[in-house]
């Protein structure tokens, strides 16, 4: 008995080895140093990644524009191409959790270092602080409130 034991733990561990090292190779792909690899990075570049409600990101959209700076709205968090590259995050989704999400995907696996989110409940500004995502608070929120803290959060990692 003991024997089933200890070859269900070996067997466990090594399929969980396996499952962790897909995760990895999906995560971190081998980095490509090809042109075409180079060339699709350059084409890909976006400056900013607008996440959330359609309306808000649309207004915020026009305004960087005004700033010269590009934007791609993203709609839906299942649709998100780690891939591409951006500058700054800006998440406007009326869920908190998405917000988190989606701010955390950007910071951790994307490397963005400017990120602003909105945060909808103030019960939940603990978690955006433990996080240490960078957040507004309140539904009354314009999309200037938006991009002048974002271009203020950028000033102050240059500084």
């Amino acid at each position: 008995m003991n024997f089933l034991i200890i070859i269900s733990v070996i067997a466990v561990f090594i399929v969980n080895l396996l499952f962790i090292d897909k995760i990895y190779s999906i995560v971190d792909p081998p980095a490509e140093r090809s042109e075409e690899a180079i060339n699709s990075v350059t084409e890909n570049k976006k400056d900013v990644l607008l996440f959330g409600e359609e309306t808000l990101c649309n207004e915020i959209s026009d305004l960087l524009y005004k700033y010269k700076l590009s934007s791609e709205i993203l709609l839906d968090m299942n649709n998100l191409d780690k891939s591409r590259t951006y500058n700054y995050l800006v998440s406007v989704n009326k869920s908190d959790l998405e917000n988190l999400m989606i701010c955390s995907i950007g910071i951790k696996m994307m490397d963005i270092k400017a990120v602003l989110s909105l945060c909808n409940r103030q019960c939940n500004k603990k978690i955006y602080d433990e996080n240490q995502v960078p957040y507004l608070i309140g539904n009354s929120l314009t999309a200037s409130d938006f991009v002048y803290n974002l271009l203020n959060i950028n000033h102050k990692q240059e500084t």
